[in-house]
């Protein structure tokens, strides 16, 4: 069951983007979704790290306000609707960091050095 939320700042007028570490029945990003229509975001966009996304998920993101769902291919995506779904890998990055613990390597530079990227 999903609780009461709240947002912090106005949304009125500009995209929102939500982010949450999972979803697989998509209750809590529908209901967050519907506060921030009701709010006056222009455009709701949801990013979340593992999509688990089961039939009732898919049905509900379907009727949901939210433009598009983006997500890493953690876990592969069983279920597909019509709002567009955007899956970024992460092969690359889980590939390098197993790499550097096989050979005794830094993990956490691995992440300092995509940081460094972002700076510049």
């Amino acid at each position: 069951e999903v609780q009461a939320m709240n947002v912090v700042g106005d949304v009125k007028g500009r995209p929102a983007i939500m982010v949450d570490d999972l979803t697989s029945t998509a209750s809590t990003l529908c209901e967050a979704s519907k506060l921030l229509l009701d709010m006056g975001a222009a455009e709701i966009y949801a990013v979340v790290t593992h999509v688990m996304i089961n039939e009732e998920g898919v049905a509900r993101l379907d009727k949901s306000p939210i433009k598009e769902l983006i997500s890493t291919d953690s876990i592969p995506l069983k279920h597909r609707g019509k709002i567009p779904i955007k899956i970024i890998s992460v092969a690359d990055l889980l590939g390098e960091a197993i790499s550097r613990v096989c050979s005794n390597r830094s993990v956490t530079s691995l992440f300092r050095s995509f940081e460094s990227k972002e700076k510049t």
